[in-house]
């Protein structure tokens, strides 16, 4: 691997790190989500999903209420899920980002 190549450096190391980081965190904060998520019938935790792309990617449910219950209504206090599935896995994010990096080079 590494990065040097004849003429310089080899820009594709910092897209395999990238692609390598994007799996990696989407899969950690789409595994708190599912932690997190409230249970009563258990459907909105067994929607939880994850999609990665190019350069994103995307831990979602398609439930139709579940803006209800990350949100609150006027009605109902909030039960975040998602929100804090990526806050509290921030600190890992970087750490990934760091190893798969150091990896590449």
């Amino acid at each position: 691997m590494g990065v040097e190549r004849r003429g310089g450096i080899d820009p594709s190391f910092l897209s395999r790190a990238k692609q390598r980081w994007l799996e990696a965190a989407t899969s950690a904060v789409h595994g708190r989500a599912v932690s997190n998520a409230p249970v009563r019938s258990g459907y909105l935790k067994g929607s939880i999903d994850k999609r990665v792309l190019t350069d994103q990617g995307t831990v979602f449910t398609p439930v139709h209420y579940a803006p209800h219950v990350e949100y609150g209504t006027i009605h109902m206090a909030a039960q975040p899920f998602l929100r804090p599935a990526l806050d509290t896995s921030r600190g890992d994010l970087m750490r990934l980002w760091q190893r798969y990096l150091r990896e590449e080079l």
